[in-house]
């Protein structure tokens, strides 16, 4: 072979070379791109399922906080506290609760049931001992109208500390 055939050669093996190259190319983008995509659109996908039941979820909360911050205040009597959630309406928030959120928030919102729990007993024997006619301190020298203000502190925390983990969840996706 002469030397202009020799660079003939060469030039179509390079064209060669750079078209399936670029095939190629072409090929895994594509795949990548689809595979963003569809990342993409689970994550949207994600974020409208948790951002519906959070909305649903911190609705119930609010309840309880309006619970927590109107039975026995301290300042003088408020109006009185929200009823009970009907079954429907509990069944409903308890099941996207079971489903949508994290493990993280799924323990904060397991953590605020069980301090607002707490604190229905706290008011239950701190109603107890006022309807006596002296109210005694417990063990600690707590009186009972202290451990319940204590128990609502403790759960409108935990409350406060669901909400701003559903929040800053909701940022992140």
């Amino acid at each position: 072979m002469s030397g202009d055939q020799w660079i003939a050669l060469a030039g179509v093996s390079s064209g060669a070379i750079v078209g399936i190259g670029s095939l190629l190319f072409a090929y895994f983008n594509g795949k990548a791109e689809r595979a963003h995509g569809e990342r993409l659109a689970r994550s949207g996908r994600l974020h409208e399922q948790r951002r519906a039941a959070y909305v649903e979820i911190s609705r119930l909360l609010e309840r309880q906080r309006l619970f927590l911050v109107r039975t026995e205040p301290f300042l003088g009597p408020k109006p009185a506290p929200p009823p009970p959630l009907n079954d429907e309406d509990w069944s409903a928030v308890s099941g996207q609760a079971a489903v949508s959120p994290s493990q993280e928030v799924r323990s904060l919102l397991s953590e605020a049931a069980e301090r607002t729990t707490k604190f229905e007993y706290a008011v239950h024997d701190y109603r107890q001992e006022e309807a006596r006619p002296r109210a005694a301190p417990d063990e600690a020298g707590k009186s009972p109208r202290q451990t319940m203000d204590e128990a609502r502190d403790r759960a409108l925390k935990s409350i406060t500390a669901a909400q701003e983990r559903m929040r800053k969840e909701l940022e992140g996706l």
